[in-house]
């Protein structure tokens, strides 16, 4: 002990008397790590913080070398009419890419799917061979009324009649193409006959427009990604930039967000919003940001308010608030030289140091004081109080930084850089306090009498030795309350939930978050995507199969969606080679309206008639078809809804509340005036027959295509540079961000069908379950780092034991209150560990001190070091309670909540089990201590 006095001596000494060089020293290295800081990078993706050693992360590393970067950003538009939300998107588009800056940042950007493709190969990748005879009835059809007619049949005929038709969760999206393609060609009829200037009459060009129109509408799908409710429209950006580059995916992000805001205000009735996991890490990097400073402020608010009316003279508080900011600012500097940045489990260690560097402070000041109001010169009781209160902070601040360093031995990269940031922090801060702060003391302290106002109320802490005396007289009483409380945390204990939700890694109230938020709403899709890899496509087609039968999963998307079956190929080439019904190239209309090539067609008020009524026909057939999927997947699937917004509710024999009616008001447009409708027909048939003929030969193909024929915005998503493997992904339905439960059950059914998973969910799920798993087994080395560096310092191993039941007792309490709060255990949860430890065995072992120091007396003990230890664990409370208060990202709020409640209930167990315990042990003893 001798030693420990010299050190703590030799720093007061240079403390009074060699203030200046101190000064200088600090305020060197203050200026050194500010310019350091600047440089201090931060990482929040969890393969980052897993590191290439996880399985999980090293497939996702695999996959971004071998296709690029994994993640994107996204714009979303919102608004009811259709038009102005793809007018509002291509204007976005051409604006990023007119930008000098932007436009290098982004490989491509996806809003328009390319529609040569399945016009293309529409016919090898039709979904049956079957299927592909259908196709060709419709491409056969050399007028509008003959095409409409035999849609309705094959409706009729080869849809309605296939009653698994909707099995999967895709088959739903299916049907949402499907009616957006009759939404389209409906649409497309009444534009193209009806709306506009009568006078207009044939006009050539709007006829080919329209033309054009109904056959993509038919063999392309949708060209644009389109909520369930056509509410919502989404565009993807691709970066071309690293994504670990915060300069450029800040600017990328910002840029992007900037030009959105400008077209939202400039084109009324549609709302735009940035998105995505690029913005998501945006949103991320600032939300830590300011959990790192808005929580620290707060804390030294409330820590400032309590030491008014706790401490004589505040003077000395707030200097030890001044010397531990540049113990924080110091750690800032060591961070950048050693880890080099901060992450999600780092950011927090200025809310730690606060806690537990004003705890040195506390002790320090109260021994100060002690000795001055004995008379003691200032730099005499500072001396004293260096001698007599400095050594068991240090020996404190040792045994918490202890705790930390010995996370080191743990193997998930992330609590490794936990156990050294803390653990640097600590001993920077502890340095700082024991010889920073003294100098400070001694040279803006006052030498005024330790007296306070009159007007300012003073906390009177005598209610710790009243609890000592009620303790003492009725230790079984605290010691029954302590087996309930025990008994009833075990039973709670189990219905503690993880949580595995990544929406909750991200500020609650940011702007990119909401639109997140807005997107899974919207969509009703999770944004968090999974991917596997393969090196062969019906290896491919098989596992996408198998993720499409989970109910979790909402869509898969894979190369084997564009290329046909490999053991179907030469079936399906003799299948299109010997043509439809009437030949490889034949013509047959259903309504007999073909005209000869080039000859103006002549119809008449009776054809628009007949093609009212197919209209009206296509409007059964939907309804029909929205009837089918109720069958195959309830009643609130979204082929039923998206119906019911395009025609009306139908409430079994019952009509509900009105859709957008499309078919009717077509039927009405149309109709209204049958004679120039019908001249309309007649041009829009003419460019039909031409384009469809043309259309006809573009299919008939005579090889199937390969992934070289894929499109580069099919290609680059999945198929790898050197075109040797392919991508899955893997898109879940909104129902998995319901329960961290449903969650863990999409990763684990997933995994069931390929163990090499990765992705938003799969990383996520790893990172956790290392987290926990790496923080239970760091736990057993912080305990037996702690006990025996106790021991060596006190020798008294039945106090060593006491301290740590202390904290056992502390940790299973806050594990059973926990449930009953609603609170989930976020992925930081098991870095509580090392903190309760170090802390809760910290103030045990002050309580024994001064219990041995008292003559084995508790009510002194408690009345003088209970005091000590109050306002520490108060302080570190205040400090870890403003993150759960003011922190905006859920999973630092959370570990906020968890320390709040650890602390409070670990000082429970110390100021009131400790001292029962040492009253029945001198009891037994016979007084003896």
């Amino acid at each position: 002990m001798r030693k420990k006095h010299m050190i703590t001596a030799w720093l007061a000494e240079a403390a009074i008397t060699r203030r200046k060089l101190v000064f200088l020293v600090f305020g060197l290295l203050l200026i050194g790590s500010l310019g350091l800081s600047r440089n201090l990078g931060v990482v929040f993706e969890p393969e980052q913080l897993l590191g290439g050693g996880n399985p999980v992360a090293r497939q996702y590393f695999a996959i971004e070398e071998a296709f690029g970067q994994a993640q994107t950003m996204m714009v979303v538009v919102s608004g009811s009419d259709r038009e102005a939300m793809i007018a509002a998107a291509h204007e976005t588009v051409a604006r990023v890419r007119a930008s000098d800056e932007l436009n290098p940042l982004f490989t491509s950007i996806n809003l328009e799917s390319d529609a040569s493709y399945p016009l293309q190969w529409g016919l090898m990748l039709a979904d049956e061979i079957a299927d592909i005879e259908d196709t060709q009835r419709l491409l056969e059809q050399r007028s509008v009324l003959g095409f409409l007619t035999t849609l309705n049949d094959t409706i009729e005929e080869v849809v309605l009649d296939n009653e698994e038709q909707f099995v999967t969760n895709q088959d739903q999206w299916a049907g949402l193409a499907a009616l957006g393609g009759f939404e389209r060609i409906t649409l497309t009829l009444q534009d193209a006959l009806a709306d506009g200037d009568a006078a207009a009459g044939g006009n050539t060009a709007r006829a080919e427009t329209a033309s054009r129109s109904l056959i993509e509408a038919m063999f392309a799908g949708e060209q644009y990604n389109w909520n369930p409710n056509q509410d919502m429209l989404t565009m993807t950006f691709l970066p071309s930039f690293d994504v670990l580059d915060l300069d450029a995916l800040n600017t990328a992000v910002k840029g992007v967000d900037a030009i959105a805001q400008q077209v939202d205000a400039e084109m009324p009735g549609v709302s735009l919003g940035v998105g995505g996991e690029l913005a998501w890490g945006v949103a991320r990097h600032e939300g830590a940001g300011a959990d790192t400073l808005y929580p620290t402020l707060v804390a030294l608010g409330l820590i400032v308010v309590l030491f008014f009316f706790s401490f004589t003279r505040v003077r000395k508080m707030l200097l030890a608030l001044v010397a531990l900011v540049c113990g924080i600012i110091l750690t800032m500097g060591a961070i950048t030289i050693t880890v080099g940045h901060v992450s999600l489990i780092t950011s927090i260690f200025a809310v730690i140091l606060m806690g537990l560097g004003i705890d040195f402070g506390i002790h320090l000041v109260s021994n100060y004081d002690d000795f001055r109001l004995q008379g003691l010169e200032p730099a005499d009781a500072m001396r004293k109080a260096m001698v007599a209160g400095g050594t068991p902070i240090m020996l404190g601040g040792i045994t918490t930084a202890v705790a930390f360093f010995s996370l080191i031995l743990a193997s998930a990269p992330a609590i490794k850089e936990f156990g050294i940031v803390a653990g640097m922090g600590v001993i920077i801060t502890l340095i700082t306090m024991l010889l920073l702060f003294p100098a400070l003391l001694m040279s803006f302290g006052g030498k005024g009498e330790l007296k306070r106002a009159r007007w300012r109320p003073m906390i009177n802490f005598s209610f710790m030795g009243k609890l000592g005396e009620g303790i003492d007289a009725h230790p079984y009483i605290a010691i029954l309350l302590a087996v309930v409380l025990t008994v009833g945390a075990i039973f709670t204990i189990p219905r503690n939930v993880i949580d595995f939700d990544p929406m909750n890694n991200s500020p609650r109230s940011h702007p990119y978050t909401q639109t997140l938020q807005q997107v899974i709403d919207g969509m009703e899709v999770s944004p968090f995507i999974s991917f596997s890899v393969t090196d062969d496509v019906e290896e491919a087609r098989r596992l996408s199969e198998a993720f499409r039968r989970n109910p979790l999963v909402a869509r898969v998307v894979s190369v084997a969606d564009f290329l046909p079956p490999a053991d179907e190929i030469p079936a399906r080439l003799e299948r299109i080679a010997a043509g439809g019904p009437a030949g490889p190239l034949g013509s047959r209309d259903a309504a007999d309206l073909d005209t000869p090539e080039g000859q103006q067609a002549v119809r008449t008020t009776e054809h628009v008639e007949l093609l009212a009524q197919e209209l009206q026909r296509l409007e059964w057939n939907v309804i029909e078809f929205g009837d089918l999927a109720v069958a195959g997947m309830g009643e609130d699937n979204l082929v039923v809804r998206r119906r019911d917004a395009m025609i009306r509710e139908i409430l079994g024999a019952e009509v509900g509340s009105p859709g957008r009616e499309v078919f009717q008001n077509a039927i009405a447009a149309i109709t209204a005036d049958p004679q120039t409708s019908a001249v309309r027909l007649a041009a829009l048939d003419t460019a039909f027959a031409g384009q469809m003929r043309q259309q006809q030969g573009h299919m008939m193909v005579d090889r199937a295509p390969t992934s070289a024929d894929l499109p580069d915005e099919y290609r680059s998503s999945l198929v790898s540079r050197d075109g040797s493997q392919f991508l899955i992904t893997v898109v879940p339905t909104a129902e998995t961000q319901d329960s961290s439960d449903t969650i863990y059950e999409f990763m684990t059914t997933l995994n069931a069908v390929d163990d090499g998973l990765t992705g938003s969910i799969p990383l996520y799920v790893a990172l956790v379950d290392e987290l926990f798993s790496e923080a239970a087994q760091a736990a057993v080395w912080v305990m037996l780092a702690v006990f025996i560096l106790l021991f060596l310092i006190f020798r008294h191993i039945s106090h060593v034991l006491l301290a740590f039941v202390m904290v056992i007792l502390g940790i299973v309490w806050m594990f059973g209150i926990l449930p009953l709060t609603g609170t989930h255990l976020a992925l930081t949860a098991g870095l509580v560990f090392p903190l309760l430890i170090g802390i809760g065995t910290d103030d045990a072992m002050h309580i024994l001190h001064r219990y041995n120091h008292e003559g084995g007396q508790i009510v002194p003990a408690l009345r003088y070091s209970g005091k000590a230890v109050l306002l520490t664990t108060i302080t570190t409370m205040l400090a870890f309670g403003s993150l759960a208060v003011v922190g905006e990202m859920a999973t630092i709020a959370a570990i906020g909540w968890l320390l709040f409640v650890g602390f409070g209930t670990c000082f429970i167990a110390t100021v009131v089990v400790l001292p029962a315990c040492l009253s029945i042990g001198r009891r037994i003893t016979g007084g003896k201590k």
